[in-house]
Parts: C-alpha cells; structure tokens; sequence
C-alpha cells in the first residue's frame, strides 16, 4: 500500500481518502 498522502495540507487516510487521490490523479 501506498504511504499516507496529504490533501488540503491534512493527511487523509482511509478509503475516502483514496478516492480523492484517484480523483485528482
């Protein structure tokens, strides 16, 4: 799994979290 990315300068975890990343990327 990939490391804990940070969005909006917060770290997001969870799989919310990683729907927003594959959102923006």
């Amino acid at each position: 799994m990939k490391p804990l990315k940070i969005i909006n300068g917060f770290p997001e975890r969870g799989s919310l979290a990683q729907l927003k990343i594959t959102s923006f990327f």
